[in-house]
């Protein structure tokens, strides 16, 4: 596929991409850039088809096998305003047969088409996936998925070592398309309640569905307004959730003259959003300047990858 990455490229071009959904959508969006990218991001986004594809099939399972039963809607809306996320209160049964045989799949297709080597390549394709997604409890999975992720890359390292950080991305990108109906049936059954008159709040600053960190943010049109404000995305379950323009997503402050943007030359639609308090920052795109572009977060955070060397160049911190 003309693309070749060492182990530490895999982990930035994989990173919160636990993927999915709308394939037409992303394929036009896809498609697109195709068209105004170089080659190495046409090869990632090659790549990237093939694992969405898996998580879409994945996900088109987990929705007709495991429904998600919103039984009490008062109650998602009490764990909305009382800021947690709702996962932890209402979680996901995750399927394990349905986990490992995805994470399987996907595996296959990082040994095959990644452009690691032939060792570290039959390496991959040897792990037991049965017995590193029960490294943690797997009812964890689906209330907490990051501290389900980090406990089961903790208990990976004594049969894969260094490489445990790899089969939490993995993990990642195999539980995502279990979320995804859930938290889709989540937003859905709040988005009549998070009206305009009742989004002037502190957001949180990590999902409030799953509790992860935003993988990346939007602005453009929101749901709450005619005005154009931000979203933030998050990698994980898939949720978008509006937040406030002058604010670190990191760390929540709102001192604007240590609130900055930085831009690559000729790329004003894609810029990095970083705070001077935390040293944090978020990838974000411009919907206003992606000249037909469809907005699908899976495909930008493809696009957007090389925003994470540029940030952490300038000694900003990782988004994890």
């Amino acid at each position: 596929m003309g693309m070749t990455l060492t182990g530490t490229q895999l982990f930035l071009v994989l990173k919160e991409q636990a993927v999915t959904v709308n394939l037409k959508w992303m394929e036009k969006a896809a498609d697109i850039y195709r068209q105004k990218v170089d080659a190495d991001t046409v090869a990632r986004l090659d790549f990237f088809d093939k694992i969405w594809q898996i998580q879409a099939d994945a996900e088109k399972k987990a929705a007709k096998e495991n429904t998600y039963a919103l039984d009490n809607i008062d109650e998602l809306e009490d764990q909305y305003w009382a800021q947690d996320a709702i996962f932890i209160a209402s979680p996901v049964s995750v399927d394990k047969a349905l986990f490992a045989a995805t994470a399987r799949e996907i595996t296959a297709v990082i040994a095959e088409s990644s452009g690691l080597d032939k060792t570290d390549s039959v390496l991959l394709a040897s792990w037991d996936w049965d017995a590193l997604i029960a490294g943690a409890d797997i009812a964890l999975a689906g209330s907490n998925p990051q501290e389900y992720l980090a406990l089961a890359a903790e208990a990976a390292q004594a049969s894969v070592g260094e490489q445990a950080s790899l089969v939490a991305l993995i993990l990642s990108l195999a539980l995502r398309p279990q979320l995804e109906p859930a938290a889709r049936a989540i937003n859905e059954a709040l988005a009549s309640r998070l009206t305009e008159d009742n989004l002037e709040h502190f957001h949180r600053t990590s999902c409030p569905v799953c509790g992860g960190e935003a993988t990346l943010a939007y602005v453009g049109p929101v749901p709450s307004g005619p005005q154009n404000g931000r979203q933030l995305w998050c990698g994980q379950c898939g949720t978008l959730w509006e937040f406030e323009r002058v604010r670190c997503p990191r760390c929540g402050s709102q001192l604007q003259t240590s609130l900055h943007y930085t831009s690559i030359e000729g790329d004003d639609e894609h810029r990095i959003y970083h705070c001077d308090v935390c040293h944090g920052y978020v990838r974000t795109v411009f919907s206003t300047g992606l000249g037909g572009v469809p907005f699908a977060p899976e495909v930008e955070d493809v696009v957007m990858v090389n925003l994470d060397a540029i940030a952490q160049s300038k000694g900003l911190g990782p988004r994890d």
